[in-house]
């Protein structure tokens, strides 16, 4: 059963980004499969883990969300999960502000990401959610 940990605070500029990306390293070097959402707007944890141009992916996490609430089938997780040596990456770019936003006229908004996260925890010892 995978273990799910949300980094989260209000207030930029308290290492979220920076506890996420380190708790998910020191996982995968104790090899656990671990897998690191990037769930934020601006992108720091997708382009720490090496995309320079975040909003060029094809496929992020608000692809994904979107999806979900459109009740559209979800793509293969070969076409949005970015694999890098011992941590699995679902990358974010600026469309997840537009998202946000969006979300307020979602009935049960609060449950769409953890649907999303039920159907692919099997596969994780950790989620960690940045």
């Amino acid at each position: 059963m995978s273990k799910v940990i949300a980094i989260v605070n209000e207030k930029g500029g308290v290492g979220k980004t920076t506890t996420a990306i380190n708790m998910a390293y020191l996982l995968g070097k104790q090899n656990k499969k671990v897998l690191l959402i990037d769930f934020d707007g601006q992108a720091n944890s997708t382009m720490i883990m090496g995309d320079k141009n975040p909003n060029e992916i094809e496929i992020t996490i608000s692809t994904l969300i979107n999806k979900i609430i459109m009740k559209e089938n979800l793509p293969p997780k070969e076409d949005y999960i970015i694999k890098n040596k011992d941590i699995d990456l679902i990358p974010s770019n600026s469309n997840l502000f537009t998202l946000e936003r969006n979300l307020c006229n979602i009935n049960f908004r609060e449950y769409i990401l953890q649907s999303f996260i039920d159907e692919i925890k099997k596969d994780y010892d950790y989620i960690i959610i940045d």
